[in-house]
């Protein structure tokens, strides 16, 4: 009966909570428990040595910290062998996306809308951390048209760490990019679906990646450098400093998960995301790409040395592409994109991971493209290697694409409302008036904050330089456009009478219909 302190959880949680049965919360609390039974939440200490070629040397534990570190993976290998997969719990297959605020959520609807636009018809849960999830006018005017749902991470690792008395399991240990990093974890093990494609929110899929889900077992993708984990991780958890596990490194940025094969491997995974400042420096030695990427290949390693049966998975061997950025201050050999492949070599996504696309990115502004070149990326190098790869639909331009989606999205009023409510929070971070006003002009429809109160007032504002010459008539996407449409490379989103009547009577809920 653990389920039922579920029933006494703040209102807003319960409605966080929806769709949870008792199987899912028995699946959550048997992690828990067998967190508990490691001893997850005494992390060991490392001391970190000199660093060299942006490289730390010389990291070590103290023999303490060492046979602490080690006794907590014994322990591990004990409760995962205990772990029983819970049937009723997951099902079906479907893709997850981890995204939210004023960075990752224009980003994060993007995704989704690609996938839409290529043709998947999978399910598509949008994880996020409470004080960043939709507006309910975003949610009825932008994401239901895309089938998107959305579920927030807090209730979950509130749960994992044993009830609302003990309080967020990640949380409350955490820096904030850890934090962020740790809200994947949790999306990946706890979304609904049994087999799943999670993505983050920087993704453009290339093509339907559906095929990923029709197999069974797990599949993760390579990076860019050398395989860099600490000797003191191999050796706690391993057994062996000398071990050498990887050639290269891995990339998270898309992962496939098959829960039923490789459930207990997911323990490991979670132990090492919740001891983040630990681990998340242990399995890459401070090197580049710091954070969650290693940890799902190396518990699906772990599981496979000493558990039975091990869990079936994949490691695509083609080696990423790098996209050049669009600049001449940057070195030859830089990259702020890369290209993706599936098991036959063909490009399946595209990572935009530096910098990130944004609603607030001037870019997204027709005036903005002329004369100045407002490319991310080179022109012409996404569909080269695209063409290269032998994707389908080369001649599509993928950043033009994306603009274009922003552009849509950063002139809509029910973003407008999302935008306002993240901005309003930023003044807990102490972001001055004049820093939200910077930020908010950036819109391609400019949101302009006025100092009549407190925290000033927002509207926004139709920049007339955005017209170049006639605007081509397009049907809106139903949630009244406070700028004229211009004719974009995406299409309108599929909102029918019922649908545009929700949305506009959640605009007027909010204040947000004119």
């Amino acid at each position: 009966m653990r389920w039922l302190w579920t029933l006494f959880l703040p209102r807003a949680w319960s409605q966080e909570k929806r769709g949870w049965t008792p199987a899912y919360v028995d699946a959550i609390y048997a992690m828990e428990g067998a967190l508990r039974r490691a001893n997850a939440s005494d992390s060991p200490t490392i001391q970190r040595g000199a660093w060299q070629h942006d490289r730390a040397v010389g990291e070590h534990f103290s023999s303490r910290d060492a046979a602490k570190a080690a006794g907590q993976w014994r322990a591990l290998r004990d409760a995962a062998a205990a772990l029983r997969y819970p049937a009723r719990a997951f099902s079906g297959a479907g893709v997850a996306i981890v995204g939210g605020g004023l960075r990752y959520y224009g980003v994060a609807e993007v995704n989704a809308r690609r996938l839409r636009d290529v043709g998947c018809t999978l399910p598509i849960e949008l994880w996020c951390l409470r004080a960043e999830q939709p507006t309910p006018a975003l949610r009825a005017c932008r994401l239901d048209p895309l089938g998107v749902v959305v579920r927030v991470a807090d209730p979950v690792a509130a749960a994992l760490g044993g009830g609302p008395a003990r309080r967020d399991a990640f949380a409350k240990r955490m820096p904030a990019t850890n934090k962020r990093y740790a809200l994947k974890a949790i999306a990946l093990v706890f979304c609904s679906f049994e087999k799943v494609l999670v993505l983050d929110a920087d993704e453009l899929a290339v093509r339907d990646p559906t095929f990923l889900l029709r197999n069974q077992g797990s599949v993760t993708w390579p990076d860019f450098w050398a395989s860099s984990h600490s000797p003191a991780f191999a050796a706690a958890a391993f057994g062996d400093a000398k071990m050498a596990l990887f050639e290269g490194t891995h990339e998270s940025g898309q992962t496939v998960l098959d829960k039923r094969d490789a459930w207990r491997a997911l323990l490991p995974y979670l132990f090492m995301n919740l001891q983040s400042t630990l681990y998340y420096y242990l399995t890459t030695s401070g090197s580049y790409g710091e954070g969650d990427k290693e940890t799902l290949p190396l518990a699906l390693e772990w599981a496979t040395r000493f558990l039975d049966p091990a869990p079936k998975w994949t490691d695509v061997t083609h080696k990423v592409a790098s996209v050049r950025p669009n600049s001449p201050t940057k070195p030859e050999d830089s990259a702020n994109g890369m290209i993706q492949h599936d098991l036959d070599g063909r490009p399946l996504f595209l990572h935009a991971n530096d910098p990130k696309f944004s609603p607030f990115d001037r870019a997204n502004g027709r005036h903005n493209r002329a004369p100045r070149d407002w490319r991310h990326w080179r022109k012409g190098q996404v569909a080269a290697l695209l063409v290269e790869g032998g994707a389908p639909n080369v001649s599509l331009d993928l950043e033009t694409w994306a603009r274009d989606a922003l552009y849509d999205l950063g002139c809509s009023a029910a973003f407008h409302g999302y935008a306002q409510d993240m901005l309003d929070k930023k003044r807990s971070e102490k972001w001055t008036l004049d820093r939200r006003r910077t930020y908010a002009s950036r819109l391609p429809c400019k949101l302009a904050i006025h100092a009549e109160s407190e925290f000033g007032a927002m509207t926004f504002t139709h920049d007339d330089r955005d017209r170049d010459g006639p605007i081509p008539a397009r049907p809106g996407p139903g949630d009244r456009h406070l700028a004229p449409t211009r004719d974009l490379a995406v299409p309108a989103l599929p909102l029918g009478d019922g649908a545009t009547r929700a949305c506009h009577a959640a605009l007027e809920e909010e204040g947000a219909g004119g």
